[in-house]
């Protein structure tokens, strides 16, 4: 009778785990992500989570000197898009944005980038002065029509479509 029982116990095991494994979300590709600059003060206009797009070399070069932020790479725009991520205003210093993992998925038709959102220990003593921390990403072209912005748990943050640029 125990023999029965435990036969039951492990076919409905196995057959749990065959059911979970076919909601798996396999990744179609993978791009390569790269980030051009990291900075605590864009300057920008955003209060919260803002994201948008570098369509060409001339914004890029405006951006950069708008916000005084050194570009090392050159961008091939016919091969890559560049992106803007904005964290939003924050009251002090310590927050930033980096990036998690420098290959993202490409999963039906949408890139998903991660990214570190950091912030000061709540104990630690901070300077008193308005921040705007932003990252511009490098992102290969590739067949996708979304950007999903997430942070390292996995919490989408900000969506973008591809622009026709």
């Amino acid at each position: 009778m125990k023999t029965i029982k435990y036969f039951f116990l492990v076919a409905a095991m196995v057959n749990v785990a065959a059911c979970a494994d076919n909601h798996k979300v396999v990744a179609q590709s993978a791009i390569t992500v790269d980030v051009l600059q990291a900075s605590i003060q864009c300057g920008g206009n955003a209060v919260d989570v803002n994201a948008r797009w570098i369509a060409n070399a001339a914004q890029l070069e405006s951006f950069s000197r708008q916000h005084n932020l050194t570009i090392a790479d050159v961008v091939d725009f016919a091969q890559s898009m560049v992106l803007l991520v904005e964290m939003g205003e924050k009251p002090t210093l310590g927050y930033r944005l980096g990036l998690a993992e420098q290959e993202a998925q490409v999963i039906e038709g949408r890139v998903e980038v991660a990214l570190e959102w950091l912030e000061p220990p709540k104990d630690m003593m901070v300077g008193q002065m308005m921040t705007s921390p932003c990252i511009l990403l490098k992102l290969a072209r590739d067949r996708y029509q979304e950007v999903r912005v997430k942070d390292r748990l996995g919490n989408q943050k900000v969506t973008l479509s591809i622009p026709t640029f």
